[in-house]
């Protein structure tokens, strides 16, 4: 986090949490945290998922011919490691498979163009910029997987848009994670260069695996419903009321 939003967080946070009549944690794994930071509230915190906004497919796609990134550029979405990564993967693989980047600024001094053209990766990756939710579906239903092995995610919403549109998921083997991609992702160790490596080559090579990890990847995201989190909200909006 940036300086300026540690200090804000520190001094917002615990006087919002004792205020709250109920606190929704969009995963079990936030709300693990918010019990252990803040013991008192424990009692009040209950976990309501998230959902895709993009409409689900019913079969998969095509098998996808690029590897995506999407989110924010900053140091917790561990593009850097991304990159170190993928340098790795291109030196053993026989078929290497371009990666797109797209995602506004967010803050830290990561320069992309730079890293890229230091890497020799111009034709390799494509950077995008921000994408309006409108181009985000093709974007997903056309990648052979998201990448998303960030350094932490409190959802990680990124998984279950990619999940919507029939697409693997490479990403980190720890919290929010590994609880919202279960077994429709290939886990990883987000500061293991090699694991990730290892991954993108999974995926460049075995067709077998990425059809089975559509399969489930398109089970897993009826899992994830805006019409479930709005009952679970209403009922425990109404259960407040009724105490």
């Amino acid at each position: 986090m940036t300086r300026s939003g540690l200090l804000l967080e520190r001094v917002l946070t615990p006087p919002t949490l004792a205020a709250a009549d109920a606190v929704i944690a969009v995963s079990n794994s936030t709300r693990s945290e918010v019990r252990e930071s803040f013991p008192q509230c424990g009692s009040k915190v209950e976990t309501i998922y998230e959902a895709p906004f993009l409409e689900p497919l019913v079969e998969p796609g095509p098998r996808g011919d690029y590897f995506l990134f999407v989110g924010t550029i900053e140091p917790r979405k561990n593009l850097a490691r991304i990159l170190d990564a993928y340098a790795r993967y291109s030196r053993v693989s026989n078929q290497m498979i371009p990666l797109k980047i797209c995602g506004g600024k967010g803050w830290g001094r990561m320069e992309l163009e730079s890293v890229i053209e230091e890497y020799g990766f111009s034709g390799q990756v494509e950077i995008l910029g921000y994408v309006s939710d409108a181009d985000l579906p093709d974007l997903y239903l056309n990648a052979r997987a998201l990448l998303i092995p960030s350094l932490y995610e409190g959802f990680g919403l990124p998984i279950v848009e990619a999940f919507s549109q029939g697409t693997p998921v490479i990403t980190s083997n720890r919290g929010a994670m590994e609880e919202i991609a279960g077994d429709a992702g290939l886990l990883v160790d987000p500061e293991n260069i090699e694991d990730m490596a290892t991954a993108f080559s999974l995926l460049s090579d075995n067709l077998a695996l990425v059809e089975q990890l559509q399969l489930r990847a398109l089970a897993r995201a009826k899992l994830f419903s805006w019409d479930a989190a709005a009952e679970q909200t209403l009922s425990l909006m109404e259960s407040l009321l009724a105490s």
